[in-house]
């Protein structure tokens, strides 16, 4: 099944016949836009639980998150590292009607438990046409058939995921890595394919291997980062969206000497964008 926010040239073309206004919104998806990490809860919990065979696969992905917790430490990049590499053979054999069922699930269960400033801000830019607010898009390692409810769920435009090799119904477990490892040059396609003002673009991430993608636009956004995105934002005009209070979200900017300060919503967004109500946030 093709759904509306796979990037298909039909899909693509029925875009570029609409868009006036030369820009993008993009976003990673797991820890960026989404509290709980959707391709964990689907790997470990979601097929893991159920399915003892794969044990010895997710163990790695178990013993990451428990030394995660136990060193409770801020850096999660390890954790996803260790899911990404085991997933070639977490799939292989595996039913695609199985597969897709369970993403349905989990989608269903978490794929709403979203960080405040990305939800927003997504509403934000849907409220309007998308002749004037450009596209919402989605570059993400999740697999297409988890990544595509998210983004049917939440209004992107466009969701570029992982696709997983299918040979008579069943996985085989190749993939094509792109969104993976090379989130830069997928944007740089998505940028020339639509002509878009990339200084006017925005992109929102949660860690080092959103980098590529932040360091092509003119508006970057890291919610709560951790290790090297933490240090790539100290270093660069960006934005640290601290997302993880219970009262609401703060913004910061590096100042001078590289020294963190804090900034207001309006002066933390691109002119196209409408102005919204972001608690605990000065406006």
């Amino acid at each position: 099944m093709i759904t509306v926010v796979r990037p298909t040239p039909e899909r693509i073309a029925e875009l570029k016949a609409r868009i006036l206004n030369p820009v993008a919104a993009v976003f990673d998806i797991d820890g960026t836009c989404t509290k709980p990490q959707l391709l964990i809860e689907y790997m470990l919990y979601v097929v893991g639980d159920l399915s003892p065979e794969h044990g010895a696969i997710v163990k790695p992905i178990r013993d990451a998150l428990e030394e995660y917790e136990r060193r409770r430490t801020y850096d999660y990049e390890p954790v996803m590292r260790t899911a990404v590499a085991a997933i070639p053979s977490f799939f292989r054999g595996l039913s695609f009607a199985d597969a897709a069922f369970n993403a349905r699930t989990v989608i269903e269960r978490f794929g709403s438990m979203t960080y405040m400033f990305p939800r927003l801000l997504i509403g934000a830019l849907r409220s309007m046409p998308i002749e004037e607010r450009g596209l919402i898009i989605a570059i993400t390692a999740q697999p297409d058939f988890l990544a595509e409810p998210f983004g049917e769920l939440h209004g992107f435009d466009l969701v570029y995921s992982t696709p997983y090799e299918v040979v008579d119904g069943r996985f085989t477990g190749e993939r094509d890595d792109r969104t993976i490892f090379h989130k830069g040059e997928v944007l740089d396609e998505i940028i020339a394919t639509f002509k878009l003002h990339a200084q006017r673009c925005l992109a929102v991430g949660d860690s080092s291997g959103d980098i590529p993608m932040l360091e092509r636009v003119g508006w970057a956004y890291g919610v709560n980062p951790k290790g090297k995105l933490f240090d790539w934002i100290r270093r660069n005009p960006s934005y640290w969206v601290n997302d993880a209070q219970a009262n609401g979200v703060t913004i910061f900017t590096s100042g001078p000497n590289r020294k963190f300060v804090e900034t207001c919503l309006d002066d933390a967004l691109p002119d196209y964008v409408p102005r919204f109500d972001l608690p605990n946030c000065n406006s």
